[in-house]
């Protein structure tokens, strides 16, 4: 996740695709099964912004997702966050 962390620091919120690679690409383990990124002014905003949206939503409740790995980051008063999950 900290390079995914990184990835959302520096490129934005780029998601992995066939082009760039997925979690594997940067070490993750194989049983990566989602991913949601975030930049907000405050951890709060952020969690709202991924209860709001559908997709980041199903990662946030889906019952394969047994556990899952967060990491934040703050530059210049903006909160980057990842949160891989794994079945």
């Amino acid at each position: 996740a900290k390079k995914s962390l990184e990835r959302v620091s520096k490129s934005g919120l780029v998601h992995y695709s066939s082009e760039s690679g997925g979690p594997g690409h940067i070490g993750a383990a194989k049983n990566v099964t989602g991913e949601n990124l975030f930049k907000a002014r405050n951890i709060e905003k952020g969690w709202e912004m991924m209860i709001k949206s559908p997709s980041h939503l199903y990662n946030l409740i889906n019952p394969s997702h047994r556990s899952y790995y967060f990491t934040l980051e703050n530059k210049e008063d903006i909160i980057s966050g990842v949160v891989l999950f794994s079945n």
